[in-house]
């Protein structure tokens, strides 16, 4: 007998051992066979990441209305840990666009318009998504993603993308007079609209020339960090010209590791309903974000992801990130893409992207405070920009009607309401839809012709004794009533002794899938006549014996499929059927 103390240790040692699941340091294994080479080839990826990551965690953390240190404080967090939980050398964590835009409609959707109360929030923001995601790997439970579809992402994407330049536009005019900024499109754009008079000529030239000089290096330069340039040369310009021509604008706060702190979660005068579905939406993009590029990645070198572990090792990067002042983490294309192209060899590239960060900020810290903010929103809005991508945009609306629908209804949500409502209307848009599709099954009569095979039942031989149904697809609860209504008019015919149903290829049978066979049994049962099971498979054969509807089908009307002999099945239930037919002036062929 099991004790109760035994039951922690089987449940963790399921989840550990079972396939799809998490290893607890799979850094170790990494390291038994760590190499000179793979240490090469980790370190020249490692620095590529770190450029790109700490231009992109400044303009993240801005976009979600933060100091820049809790994106690049969050960044080195995300890699450090990554090193010691990730599995996979294709995803690299830290703040993205996405996370950045989830997090930012959450703080709006949370009342939290002002930079101190962003700060007093993001770590119980942050803690709770790192939670949500570990239970969600740990309970296997992120494959549900399937069911999203990618038009749901695009729609999201390209609302929050909008959102964006409505937020930055502001900053990159130089108007500093709106007291309280919303965090949605609309009202947001209008509010930048009526305080178009306040614009600052200083502060658009300079996000106009790091706009060009970051385009100028994406043509001419393209293997250097476009973004990192376009601010250091707009920094250098305006440092130049500041006493010349008098410049009055806003700069970006210095970092220093001296103000790394732990953030210890706050809840106060939050709501905690609000909080909670806010960050269940952060976490739920966050898996669909990184899985989607892990996913996209590995398959293109061969490779298999493990999906729970890199989810599990997302939610311990947010968790520690959560309490040591950072941002959302999640997995980002740009700095994902990057590392694989600069040939990274294991997840030790996250110690080295780590490293690097750390000494970026140690060095570079106090020179960031030079970086002019409408530069920086300038960049922003071009990485924004970016997020429209034509390809998947004629996917969303060209594919197919659902797919239309489904993104328009995600896009508008977010552009009316809130990027979380969105995200939430999308998914369930998404899978309705699913849904629907997937609860229409297959059921086609079919008749036994004079060589023995199986062929369609045409309708002047409706009047037979004996309908044999081959039915496929989807069976559970949700395809029930279309699977009634099907059989239910093959069953009208007047003559009809025997209904023979082919289960080969019936999947997802549950327990309303039993149900409706045990009715149909004994449909059959008060006319006379009988129900034959064939090609039943031994999950199938499963439920109807727990069920309780293999005894009122009777066992010897349920045959099992064999796979040595694929027609046997249905030779045997044939040969069953013939007690029930008038067979004295015909004969029954039957396949073997």
């Amino acid at each position: 007998m099991m004790r109760n103390s035994d039951i922690p240790q089987k449940v963790l040692k399921g989840i550990l051992n079972t396939k799809g699941g998490i290893s607890p340091f799979p850094i170790a294994k990494v390291l038994r066979k760590y190499t000179k080479e793979k240490a090469v080839g980790d370190l020249r990826a490692g620095i590529s990441v770190a450029m790109l990551s700490f231009s992109m965690s400044i303009a993240y953390a801005m976009i979600a209305g933060l100091p820049i240190s809790y994106g690049l404080f969050g960044c080195i967090v995300a890699a450090f840990v990554s090193l010691v939980f990730s599995s996979s050398r294709f995803i690299m964590f830290g703040p993205s666009n996405a996370s950045a835009i989830m997090l930012m409609s959450a703080f709006a959707s949370l009342g939290l318009a002002d930079e101190n109360q962003r700060v007093a929030a993001v770590a119980a923001i942050v803690i709770l998504v790192g939670a949500f995601l570990i239970f969600a790997s740990i309970f296997k439970i992120t494959n549900f993603v399937r069911y999203v579809s990618r038009t749901v992402v695009t729609g999201y994407i390209s609302a929050g993308a909008l959102l964006i330049m409505s937020n930055q536009i502001k900053s990159a005019l130089g108007i500093t007079t709106i007291e309280n900024p919303s965090g949605k499109f609309v009202e947001g754009t209008i509010q930048t609209f009526r305080h178009i008079q306040d614009a600052n000529w200083q502060a658009i030239a300079l996000a106009l020339i790091a706009i060009a000089t970051l385009f100028a290096c994406k043509k001419f330069f393209k293997r250097l960090p476009a973004q990192a340039v376009a601010l250091i040369a707009t920094s250098v310009l305006c440092a130049m010209l500041k006493d010349t021509l008098d410049i009055n604008v806003a700069y970006v706060s210095s970092v220093s590791v001296g103000d790394w702190k732990v953030s210890m979660p706050n809840f106060e005068g939050l709501d905690l309903r609000g909080l909670i579905v806010a960050s269940l939406a952060v976490a739920l993009f966050c898996v669909i974000e990184s899985t989607s590029i892990g996913k996209s990645l590995a398959a293109k070198n061969a490779e298999r992801l493990n999906t729970n572990q890199e989810i599990f090792s997302l939610g311990m990067a947010n968790l520690f990130a959560g309490f040591f002042s950072g941002t959302v983490e999640s997995g980002s294309l740009t700095r994902s893409a990057a590392g694989a192209d600069a040939g990274t060899k294991t997840t030790v590239v996250n110690f080295f992207s780590g490293l690097f960060m750390l000494l970026g900020v140690l060095i570079f810290g106090n020179l960031i405070g030079y970086i002019p903010r409408p530069a920086l929103s300038g960049v922003i809005i071009v990485l924004a920009f970016t997020l429209f991508n034509k390809r998947t945009l004629k996917l969303a609306l060209c594919s197919t009607k659902s797919d239309t629908a489904v993104f328009l209804l995600t896009f508008f949500t977010g552009i009316i309401s809130s990027l979380d409502d969105a995200i939430y209307v999308g998914v369930c848009a998404s899978i309705l839809l699913f849904l629907k599709k997937a609860s229409s099954p297959e059921v086609i009569e079919l008749d036994i012709g004079d060589d023995g095979r199986e062929k369609k039942k045409s309708d002047k031989d409706k009047s037979t004794e004996i309908s044999i149904v081959h039915v496929g697809g989807n069976l559970f609860f949700g395809a029930s009533e279309v699977f009634q209504d099907q059989v239910r008019r093959i069953c009208e015919t007047p003559n009809l002794k025997v209904l023979l149903l082919k289960l080969g290829n019936a999947i997802n049978f549950d327990a309303t899938s039993a149900g409706d066979i045990a009715e149909l049994a004994i449909q059959m049962q008060r006319r006379g006549g009988v129900l034959l099971l064939c090609e039943v498979q031994p999950e199938i054969a499963g439920i109807l014996k727990n069920s309780g509807t293999r005894n009122i089908v009777g066992a010897e009307n349920i045959f099992a499929y064999t796979p040595e002999n694929t027609t046997l099945s249905t030779a045997l239930a044939l040969r069953r059927a013939k007690k029930y037919l008038d067979l004295k002036n015909s004969e029954l062929q039957i396949l073997v």
